[in-house]
């Protein structure tokens, strides 16, 4: 039995953007994420030990975040896809960014960038 869960609005710092000067410091963005996953085991038995964790799922997009510069959020996006199908059993992965650059205040609330799904690789 499939599911989709979502985690919203995750906080996360990262040095991005096209410029040196732009990835001097850390910006605040905004990640959406949308993992398919099969629940049929945590259904049947109620144990988190079945189940996606979703504290470990957050670690983990803060992590890749804060791991190291990216020019792009659609690279960010990619790396945070890669890390978590290659972490945990999902079957595939949607992520949204959204940032909001200083060139951008005033005429947009921000942009964002929606990666997936990727899907696992079955061997």
């Amino acid at each position: 039995m499939d599911a989709v869960i979502r985690l919203s609005e995750i906080r996360v710092n990262a040095r991005i953007g096209v410029g040196g000067e732009e990835r001097s410091e850390y910006q605040e963005l905004l990640v959406d994420a949308g993992l398919k996953t099969d629940i049929r085991n945590a259904v049947i038995y109620d144990d988190i030990g079945e189940a996606l964790d979703y504290m470990k799922v957050e670690e983990t997009i803060r992590a890749v975040s804060g791991a190291r510069e990216y020019c792009l959020v659609e690279n960010l996006a990619y790396e945070i896809c890669r890390a978590l199908l290659t972490d945990f059993i999902i079957l595939s992965v949607e992520i949204k960014i959204t940032k909001f650059p200083a060139g951008l205040k005033g005429k947009a609330a921000g942009v964002s960038v929606e990666v997936g799904p990727l899907e696992t690789v079955h061997l």
